[in-house]
């Protein structure tokens, strides 16, 4: 673990917001984003240097301290949070390629880390995946307590099977698939008993996506597979009420192929049940975002497309709300991001050529603002500066943007050569400060770190 200090460019007020609610600020994962890091790498430092001449940045801001844990190679993606051991205190859990430089290991390996929120390595871990044949990264993990004892348990895809290791790093069980699971896992309890159930989708090459839910002891849920007309399919998203549960996921059948599709399952005593399914666009695997776009009460479902766009539909008929969907100049791979505070409505998306959007609950555009091209990091909403009002934090390539809701860049923390591939903001210690926990890349030597910076 090495331990760095860093100053970025001095940020400006943002308005001030009350009861503000934050939704969708889950993180996804694309195999496209390895595929992409590899075809820009000896580009990335112009890349850099031209953005940030651009943006006219010529220092860094307030001091952040910065520790940094190396996690494997070749690609890293977004971490989790939570109690592994039961102490009362938040570890962090980063999954990546690579246990080794070894050619085959570096790229069909997975390596699972976890560590304090000191960058302290927990007894048991790290953790190695088996070897997959081809180039596949792991899924970011979910970590969860799935049986209740106060120690969360680590969940990850990797190639054809499901993990779940207990906090201690013991491989608790495995579950094998005919498809390949490139999305993050979900949990929720499905049938009010208490106990989580897992659910992902795995990819079927020239088939049909599958869902699949299992018990928390690894056991198939009843109902499971869902199946999807598309080869490949998005992170599910969930959405509880007092008195139902939404499952949405989108569909594709790749970036050259036309065709992809959201569909809605809700869950009626227990066993989820298929309500619709819209076409939506090409390629449509953003992980979906529930919320109340228009203020009517009832849940929407909001997603991007390799069209490119970004849709907003209803739950309850599978209809898209007015002005929606709207195009952007660029695909969407990461989930949309939805602000309310004040009875108004923000919504955020970034697009691959470089470009963040925010339009209003109607589809009007409100702002643009470029940040670095290829930016593939799902966005995260908060309070940077402690002035009550969310920052948009976003991972590029070569640090850490800091957006304000009028579109202005504010704050910018360089890592260098570090392809960002996925921040978290979390309270990590009782100081009420948040810390920015994120995974990064390095485009020369390949090595791939978790990056906890701490202001």
């Amino acid at each position: 673990m090495r331990i760095i200090t860093n100053k970025g460019m001095e940020g400006g007020a943002a308005p001030h917001f009350s009861e503000i609610k934050a939704i969708g600020l889950d993180h996804n994962y694309c195999c496209f984003r390895a595929v992409l890091r590899v075809l820009t790498k000896f580009k990335s430092l112009l890349l850099i240097v031209a953005f940030l001449i651009s943006l006219g940045v010529t220092a860094l801001a307030e001091s952040v301290q910065i520790w940094e844990v190396p996690v494997g190679y070749f690609f890293v993606n977004t971490p989790a949070t939570g109690d592994l051991n039961g102490d009362g205190q938040l570890d962090i859990v980063v999954t990546a390629s690579g246990a080794t430089m070894q050619p085959f290991a570096m790229a069909t390996t997975g390596l699972v880390t976890a560590v304090t929120n000191d960058g302290t390595p927990l007894p048991g871990w790290p953790v190695t995946t088996d070897e997959q044949i081809g180039f596949l990264p792991p899924t970011p993990a979910t970590v969860a307590d799935l049986d209740g004892d106060g120690r969360a348990e680590v969940i990850l895809g990797h190639g054809h099977s499901l993990y779940v290791f207990g906090g201690d790093g013991r491989l608790l069980w495995r579950q094998r698939v005919d498809g390949f699971f490139k999305k993050k896992p979900e949990v929720c309890d499905l049938n009010g008993d208490g106990q989580l159930e897992i659910i992902n989708a795995a990819d079927q090459f020239l088939g049909q996506a599958n869902v699949h839910i299992w018990r928390a002891d690894g056991q198939a849920y009843p109902g499971s597979p869902l199946v999807l007309d598309e080869f490949f399919a998005s992170s599910p998203a969930v959405y509880q009420d007092a008195s139902r549960t939404l499952l949405a996921v989108g569909g594709g059948n790749g970036y050259s192929v036309t065709g992809g599709s959201v569909y809605l399952f809700a869950s009626e005593r227990g066993r989820l049940q298929f309500r619709w399914q819209l076409e939506i666009g090409q390629h449509a695997i953003s992980k979906p975002v529930f919320a109340d776009v228009d203020g009517d009460g009832i849940v929407d479902v909001l997603g991007g497309t390799y069209t490119p766009s970004v849709y907003a539909v209803r739950t309850t008929d599978g209809r898209f709300l007015p002005g929606w969907p709207r195009p952007v100049h660029g695909s969407v791979y990461t989930s949309p991001a939805v602000l309310q505070a004040n009875g108004q409505t923000m919504i955020l998306a970034v697009a691959l050529t470089g470009t963040l959007y925010a339009w209003d609950s109607r589809g009007q555009s409100l702002w643009t603002v470029t940040v670095n091209p290829n930016a593939i990091d799902q966005m995260t909403l908060a309070d940077i500066n402690s002035d009550n009002t969310p920052e948009i934090v976003l991972g590029v390539n070569g640090g850490v943007l800091v957006v304000d809701l009028y579109g202005t860049i504010r704050d910018y923390w360089s890592l260098g050569d570090y392809w960002v591939t996925g921040t978290l903001t979390v309270q990590l210690q009782p100081d009420g400060l948040s810390s920015l926990v994120l995974g990064g890349v390095d485009n020369i030597t390949e090595e791939a770190k978790l990056f906890i910076l701490r202001h």
